[in-house]
């Protein structure tokens, strides 16, 4: 989308307030992650648009879209 903020752009933002940030672009990859990084006791936070949210919650559920 042309408003949206680069991976990088908001990866350097948050840097601001945790250096412990990792910046992974691809939506899938980013949840193996972080899933990974949680351990089977933690949890996962996912915020962004409605598009990056909904593709997170079909992967989730199994749903594949309207």
């Amino acid at each position: 989308m042309a408003r949206a903020a680069s991976a990088d752009q908001l990866g350097e933002i948050a840097r601001r307030h945790s250096p412990r940030v990792e910046i992974e672009p691809d939506p899938d990859r980013a949840m193996d992650l972080a899933a990974r990084r949680a351990g089977p006791r933690g949890r996962v936070l996912v915020a962004g648009s409605i598009y990056l949210v909904g593709r997170v919650r079909g992967r989730l559920t199994g749903e594949t879209g309207p």
